[in-house]
């Protein structure tokens, strides 16, 4: 089970899990030591994992993705919100047809 803490920890190594322990634990008001406890059991309850994720043109991978979404029609605005949140989101779109939204992430 994760509690809010679990949660604002999770959302800052989203956005960038090199952040040193100890900024981070300043960020979120918690010694250095419950915020190292709280990764590890993270880790090992498999709640979240820490990896490498390359920059694709670095690593010679041209790789583009489009990401096409089936969604109820009452969920369409809620969810194009949610999208176009992430900061990783490069381009969103409404669309008729066999899919409701279309998203390029970068």
């Amino acid at each position: 089970m994760i509690d809010s803490l679990d949660r604002r920890l999770i959302d800052l190594l989203g956005q960038d899990a090199s952040i040193p322990s100890t900024k981070l634990a300043k960020q979120l008001s918690v010694s250095s030591s419950t915020l190292r406890r709280r990764v590890r059991r993270l880790i090992k309850e498999k709640i979240i994992r820490i990896v490498a994720i390359p920059a694709p043109e670095a690593v010679d991978l041209p790789l583009r993705v489009i990401v096409a979404f089936q969604v109820a029609h009452e969920q369409l605005r809620s969810i194009i919100e949610q999208l176009s949140s992430q900061s990783n989101t490069r381009f969103i779109a409404a669309t008729s047809g066999r899919f409701d939204i279309i998203a390029v992430p970068f």
